[in-house]
């Protein structure tokens, strides 16, 4: 693992999360952040990173128990925004589920602050992503959200992609309490972390945007002015990247989060530990952008089999 830039996260601002940031800028950013998740870049990148998410989250899925009498597992994707990758992330799971002959998966949208209209545009594209027209506490979900709920027993995933970092210690802490509580399973997903290499991409960045924008955006009169004009899309993009990054934390950070209520135990030197109540917790990373970009990922599940790397 690269060397760690700050020995602990650090609570800063992001200018895109800020009320004083006008709307349409914000979903400027928005949209471009979704692309950088869903779109392969050339020469430097393999496949999406939404492509690997979706791989993290198929591989964890594959260590339930396959028995059709087993409960169904439903996905719940909290704090999703305007939907960022999770649509594409559902395209790319029921896909290779269809290939394997398994059942496909639902996938929700939710979030404190609802954005129902672009929740809607998405559902239209596939039947198996829904969304929660109301407001939805991750530290609080309401019951339809949670595990044992919609009359039979139904196993909730939770996911939080590009998300975890947002909350502070505090609210992180009841958020983990509520997962482990009311779900079988979850992943944070993050692209960025605390590393070295992190702040490398996020430099790298830069010449990248005004090079792709113009390919991906290029009917977009709004995105090419606050791009190549007065560029506060990159500017927005690069720093709030610089702060997700800061604000992001470690496996060892995330377990203490878990309290001793859940007695975690972990080997030394390992990327897994196991809890209360048959949790099981794994850690890792993968490349999605050469040579420093990596994503970062940690997943748990509840009852599950052990995992191929145990």
């Amino acid at each position: 693992m690269a060397p760690l830039v700050t020995k602990r996260p650090y609570r800063l601002f992001e200018i895109d999360d800020q009320e004083f940031t006008p709307a349409n800028i914000r979903f400027l950013v928005q949209e471009l952040l979704t692309a950088f998740w869903t779109a392969r870049l050339p020469l430097i990148q393999r496949t999406s990173p939404a492509y690997l998410a979706a791989s993290v989250i198929l591989h964890t899925l594959s260590t339930y128990p396959s028995d059709p009498s087993e409960p169904e597992i439903m996905i719940v994707d909290f704090a999703s925004g305007a939907g960022g990758p999770t649509p594409t992330i559902e395209r790319i799971v029921n896909t290779e589920r269809r290939k394997r002959g398994q059942k496909e998966i639902v996938f929700t949208l939710s979030d404190i602050k609802p954005h129902i209209e672009a929740w809607r545009r998405a559902s239209k594209q596939t039947m198996f992503l829904d969304h929660i027209s109301r407001s939805v506490d991750a530290t609080n979900p309401p019951q339809e959200v949670t595990s044992g709920q919609y009359g039979e027993r139904k196993r909730v995933f939770r996911l939080y992609c590009l998300a975890f970092h947002h909350f502070d210690d505090g609210m992180a802490k009841k958020v983990l309490e509520s997962t482990l509580e009311t779900s079988d399973g979850f992943a944070i997903v993050e692209l960025v972390s605390r590393q070295v290499s992190s702040f490398i991409l996020m430099l790298l960045y830069i010449p990248t945007i005004f090079v792709v924008t113009i390919f991906w955006y290029p009917f977009s009169l709004e995105m090419l002015f606050y791009t190549y004009v007065i560029p506060i899309v990159p500017f927005i993009v690069v720093f709030d990247g610089f702060i997700s990054a800061l604000r992001t934390r470690t496996f060892g950070e995330v377990l203490t989060l878990v309290g001793r209520r859940w007695a975690v135990t972990r080997s030394e030197g390992t990327n897994v530990a196991y809890a209360k109540e048959g949790w099981r917790f794994e850690a890792g990373e993968q490349l999605h952008s050469w040579p420093v970009g990596y994503m970062n990922w940690i997943v748990g599940t509840k009852g599950a089999r052990r995992g191929d790397r145990d």
